[in-house]
């Protein structure tokens, strides 16, 4: 179970009895009209090893690790909401399955199912921890740093995620302090 640090679910909307004990995932879509159709990324539910988390995780790595400049990177296009996406249309074997998601029990690779539910703003509170000077106290507390505080900037303006960690990219993956990682290739369907 995942929850962003700032999710907190609303009234008894969401309870014990929400999770069921054959599911392999639950996961909620957004509810803007912009965003319809898409999981919302700011609260998960997978059982271990859910293939879609591995794809996700994947995805969210290897679309960071290509952003050319951290100041300007759209998270949406990155991480949360793309990772998803990207990983949904691999369990699914399927280009669009990461888009226009019904409400129900989908199957994908190896007979693992997730169960997508209504819009998550009827469930939870995107920032239920209140206003920004508090999220920052909060940060500041946990010794993290927003990304749009980042102030690691080259000559020209900006840095990449390869720079900011010290990383040298490599064909398949990166090299950082002496280790090499390989990321998982996640072919076009």
């Amino acid at each position: 179970m995942y929850a962003d640090i700032d999710v907190s679910p609303i009234g008894q909307e969401f309870a014990p009895h929400s999770i069921r004990p054959d599911d392999d995932g639950l996961f909620y879509t957004h509810g803007g009209e912009e965003d319809k159709g898409f999981l919302a990324q700011m609260f998960l539910i997978a059982s271990p090893h859910h293939p879609l988390m591995y794809y996700a995780v994947h995805a969210a790595v290897r679309n960071l690790l290509n952003v050319k400049d951290i100041i300007r990177v759209d998270p949406a296009l990155t991480s949360g909401p793309r990772a998803l996406l990207n990983a949904m249309e691999l369990i699914m074997n399927n280009k669009t399955a990461g888009r226009g998601i019904q409400n129900g029990t989908h199957v994908g690779e190896g007979g693992r199912s997730i169960r997508v539910e209504h819009h998550i703003d009827s469930f939870f509170d995107p920032d239920g921890i209140g206003h920004t000077p508090r999220k920052k106290r909060i940060y500041k507390e946990m010794n993290m740093t927003h990304f749009h505080q980042l102030k690691h900037r080259d000559s020209r303006g900006f840095r990449g995620c390869y720079d900011i960690m010290n990383a040298t990219k490599t064909k398949t993956g990166f090299k950082y302090e002496g280790m090499t990682v390989e990321l998982l290739e996640i072919p076009p369907i």
